[in-house]
């Protein structure tokens, strides 16, 4: 073998190392966005139980949000405000899964079980409340539209982007 022989072995193993690589970076990446994607929904679900906390934290505050969601107008001026501030809190969590998915963090089997829990809570009638009251004004534009495109929300108060 000559010199000429050498390289051309050379830029054969050369290839070769790319290639293994290329392969090995790949599957770094996949695995990586598989770890994003894991820790986005535990994130997200660890936010949902933080903002739930208040709610559970004393018998008034259960009693507010039970009764918010099922007749608003029964609640006093003061609970109806600790109401719409879980309102409030629920919806931000929620908002920041629709941000998620925008980014393709969350798949659409994701965020559309997060939409429905969204959906859950603004169709009944402390969350079409809500939205009368100005929460509509607090729902995001990214929101509006990524409900409206799954079709998921079809409420009094509320109107897609």
């Amino acid at each position: 073998m000559d010199i000429q022989d050498w390289g051309a072995l050379g830029e054969v193993f050369g290839a070769i190392g790319v290639v293994v690589t290329l392969i090995y970076l790949a599957r770094q990446i996949r695995e990586n966005s598989r770890q994003v994607r894991v820790s986005s929904i535990t994130s997200i679900n660890h936010l949902i139980n933080e903002a739930w906390d208040p709610v559970y934290g004393n018998d008034r505050n259960i009693r507010v949000w039970t009764t918010g969601l099922r007749s608003p107008l029964d609640l006093d001026e003061e609970d109806l405000a600790l109401f719409h501030l879980f309102m409030t809190r629920l919806i931000n969590v929620l908002d920041t899964a629709v941000a998620q998915h925008s980014y393709d963090v969350l798949t659409t089997d994701q965020f559309r079980k997060y939409a429905i829990r969204l959906n859950s809570l603004l169709s009944t009638p402390g969350g079409e409340h809500w939205l009368s009251e100005g929460g509509a004004a607090l729902v995001s534009e990214d929101t509006r539209e990524a409900l409206a495109q799954y079709g998921v929300v079809q409420l009094r108060g509320f109107s897609p982007a």
